[in-house]
């Protein structure tokens, strides 16, 4: 008579740095018919869905049928003794009702997240321009994404530095700076076309990417330095009120930096604000976005459509 297996409703997620490599798993419960005692059966594949095998243990915690078992990566295999392993690489195992086990912590399951922060997102009318490319175009005299961002903000900022520094390398798409006697707002805005129906999430990856990666330039000493560099070059004047004493100004902070506030802006008309609602994928990514922008001290706004 075979012994049934119940496969419980559960993910498995190991992280091995040392492999640059995550690997999941499937969590199998087994009863015994001989003993009543019930084993716990963790197989592991990678990021890849590539099979590494399994291990098993019984419910006293010792590892049956035998004492090591094998990682694989495409360079090498790695045998292990299981204890050692999960004391340096504790799985984390995440159940049906939302709460988790890593190593001997057990997380309750949450309950639904909050919406993001109304004043985060920032509704524009979108109606004459052309949300499916940011830059304009000679065959097309509806303006772009860009065209539109920069009337919107020389209305918002009339008095402020505007720059555009869209290209490789680009530190944002769009740069705000404001000086409030020497204190100085500094807002990035990354903005990304909409490629249509059902593109919506994948819209949103890419931009959200790019927020992430512009924390490198939330450093005060770092962003000015660069700025100055670029004032003259690479960056394109959308709004300045005098170029040559903003040229000098930036000089003089890229020596002694001011107190610097930074921003970071999505605009990503292709979402409307109808679909941040707490359990939707769009108000979890955002959310996710403001954790991160959070650990470097930097504000996030979210600009959308209605």
């Amino acid at each position: 008579m075979s012994i049934p297996r119940i496969a419980a409703d559960t993910a498995v997620h190991f992280l091995r740095p040392e492999f640059g490599r995550t690997y999941l798993g499937e969590l199998i419960l087994q009863p015994s018919l001989n003993d009543g005692r019930t084993s716990c059966t963790i197989q592991l594949a990678d990021d890849d869905n590539v099979d590494f095998g399994s291990i098993t243990f019984d419910s006293t915690g010792n590892c049956i049928p035998n004492l090591r078992f094998s990682l694989r990566d495409a360079h090498s295999i790695e045998d292990l003794n299981p204890r050692s392993f999960f004391e340096t690489s504790p799985p984390s195992i995440y159940f049906a009702d939302g709460s988790s086990v890593r190593g001997p912590l057990l997380t309750p399951p949450r309950g639904d997240p909050e919406p993001i922060n109304a004043n985060i997102v920032h509704v524009l009318d979108w109606n004459g321009v052309a949300i499916g490319r940011e830059k304009d175009s000679q065959e097309d005299p509806v303006p772009g994404i860009f065209a539109h961002m920069h009337r919107h903000l020389q209305q918002q900022y009339p008095r402020s530095l505007i720059i555009n520094d869209d290209d490789r390398g680009e530190i944002a798409d769009i740069i705000v700076v404001q000086d409030f006697g020497g204190r100085i707002f500094v807002r990035m805005f990354h903005c990304k076309r909409a490629q249509g129906a059902g593109r919506n999430l994948q819209d949103l990856y890419e931009v959200i990417g790019q927020a992430e990666r512009s924390t490198w330039w939330t450093y005060p000493q770092r962003f000015w330095r660069e700025a100055h560099a670029r004032f003259d070059g690479r960056f394109r004047i959308i709004q300045c009120n005098d170029r040559d004493a903003t040229l000098l100004r930036l000089g003089q902070w890229a020596q002694a930096p001011p107190p610097t506030v930074f921003e970071i802006n999505i605009v990503q008309p292709g979402i409307s604000a109808s679909q941040i609602l707490p359990r939707s994928n769009v108000n979890i990514y955002l959310l996710v976005v403001q954790g991160i922008l959070t650990n470097y001290n930097a504000a996030f706004g979210f600009y959308c459509s209605e």
